[in-house]
């Protein structure tokens, strides 16, 4: 399942657990320590989804999240068990772009992509609210569905506080960008995409032309950098 930071994969997973199973508890792994899934996880995995079950019934889900997060090994590591998995098991991979997965893992997949709601339908969805904080929320979400609730009902509050923190870097000295950026490279990911979101939601409310070249030209900056670091340049 792909789709952007907030946009509803883990709950888009869950939903196809209840549907496949609704008495099934899925094992998630993650990264440990805010750092990459290492081959180690991926064998306790592999291990785990080694036992097979009687009859049709799906009685084993794991759900890897990010798996663009995985290492090369890995991902290697992971593709017997996703070319031959075992009676009864199933495996869901969240990532934010799916070209960040080694291409014998895609090919091993069904890519299901998470799409932005259309405004109308977002409007009419959440009719009780102010129709400003519906198109506030619209464009900070850029429609994806768990971004765009959350900010509604401020429920996330590292989704708040990642879009302030780009603001706050928008905003800030050149030279404290660079300390930022430095101190911050291993969050690299999270803070581009932030500043693609703010960016466009400012662009979006037309303001002065001088203003509005400068986030244009950051926000072409920044979609470049997603491309780079989908393509796992240096995060420096």
């Amino acid at each position: 399942i792909s789709g952007p930071m907030a946009s509803g994969k883990t709950a888009m997973a869950n939903i196809l657990v209840r549907r496949i199973n609704p008495l099934l508890k899925p094992v998630f792994v993650k990264p440990e320590e805010n750092k990459m899934i290492g081959i180690d996880q991926v064998r306790e995995l592999n291990s785990l989804m080694s036992r097979k079950s009687s009859g049709d019934l799906v009685t084993s889900v794991a759900i890897i999240a990010p798996a663009d997060l995985m290492t090369e090994e890995a991902q290697n590591a992971l593709l017997k068990t996703l070319e031959e998995p075992a009676a009864g098991s199933m495996i869901i991979l969240l990532a934010r772009q799916v070209n960040t997965l080694l291409p014998t893992v895609m090919s091993r997949c069904k890519i299901l992509k998470i799409l932005p709601v259309s405004e109308v339908d977002a409007s009419a969805h959440y009719e009780g609210y102010d129709p400003s904080e519906i198109k506030r929320a619209y464009i900070l979400s850029r429609g994806y569905p768990e971004a765009l609730t959350s900010i509604l009902k401020n429920e996330n509050e590292n989704l708040t506080n990642g879009l302030n923190e780009a603001k706050n870097f928008l905003s800030a000295s050149k030279f404290d960008r660079l300390c930022f950026a430095e101190d911050n490279k291993d969050r690299a990911g999270e803070l581009v995409a932030n500043l693609i979101i703010v960016t466009q939601a400012a662009i979006e409310q037309s303001p002065p032309a001088n203003r509005l070249h400068k986030l244009i030209g950051i926000h072409k900056q920044a979609r470049l950098a997603e491309r780079q670091l989908a393509a796992k340049v240096n995060k420096k």
